[in-house]
């Protein structure tokens, strides 16, 4: 009897763990609390938009992270334009800033044709990307004379370090189409940074797979990216490993620098170091 009370208790811990913090049988209302907490216009939350600080030829293509925003890289985008009148280009990777089903129908491949795209256009040879949006920067490094690339937060590998990324992805993706957040600004210490920061409450899982199947063909291709290569990482990162970004650093080629945090959490252009992380940005450009 005490055994079948344990496993009805597990079962039932379980069924809570799943219906809390996945979309499990709410994926036809996973879009209702973005609904309610924010305000769209023409089905973009408001704030969320694309922009360009208009400046010299000499240009830069800054890639947010997934469900992230432009916001998010607004105090870097702005030190870069102030400092040296470059022209900065922020825009919004399809699907972001829009309700979880919409960032669904996208993919990380397309997301990386957007940013390929932009900075061809424009002749940007400067790059930044944080999470997400730095492998996307840094496959454009590897495929196209740069120079200089950042790479902020990248997610060489994601935490917790202990579990298989990929199968655990698969897993969970086909359990449950998206997973819940406790905030929109959760991977942000400082509480100015993640009261400001615009993102949805939930996230679709395909795309985390789609994101791991895309960092992993760009491991073994380290050593060809061009430019000047400027990594920073947070310590104390939640969500990826900076185990593993000192590790994917050692193969960079020459000259690369590599900038560790010890204050915030993830996004790091809106948290403690955020100064320490623009500074560190001004002077790869100098």
């Amino acid at each position: 009897m005490r055994r079948g009370m344990l496993v009805s208790i597990v079962m039932l811990a379980l069924i809570v763990i799943v219906t809390q913090y996945t979309g499990f049988l709410h994926t036809d209302t996973i879009d209702d609390k973005d609904r309610a907490y924010w305000t769209f216009d023409n089905d973009v939350i408001i704030g969320a938009e694309g922009y360009t600080l208009a400046g010299t030829e000499e240009c830069w293509v800054l890639a947010h992270g997934y469900t992230s925003t432009p916001p998010e890289l607004a105090s870097v985008a702005h030190a870069l334009h102030d400092r040296f009148n470059d022209t900065i280009y922020v825009p919004r990777i399809n699907g972001h800033g829009q309700l979880p089903s919409r960032l669904e129908t996208y993919t990380v491949e397309g997301w990386y044709s957007q940013i390929e795209e932009l900075a061809t256009r424009h002749g940007c040879r400067n790059l930044l990307g944080s999470s997400m949006g730095s492998v996307l920067v840094l496959r454009y490094a590897i495929e196209h004379d740069v120079d200089r690339v950042v790479i902020a937060s990248p997610p060489f590998r994601l935490e917790p370090p202990w579990l298989p990324q990929r199968t655990s992805a698969v897993m969970t993706t086909a359990i449950a189409r998206y997973l819940k957040k406790s905030s929109p600004g959760a991977n942000i210490k400082d509480p100015e940074g993640s009261k400001a920061h615009i993102a949805p409450w939930s996230f679709p899982t395909k795309n985390v797979v789609e994101l791991i199947d895309f960092k992993n063909e760009l491991i073994p291709l380290l050593s060809q990216t061009n430019g000047d290569v400027l990594v920073i990482q947070s310590l104390h990162d939640r969500v990826v490993s900076a185990k593993a970004a000192r590790e994917a650093f050692a193969n960079f080629p020459e000259p690369k620098t590599l900038v560790e945090l010890d204050r915030g959490n993830h996004l790091v252009f809106m948290d403690y170091d955020k100064e320490e992380a623009i500074q560190a940005v001004l002077n790869l450009r100098g």
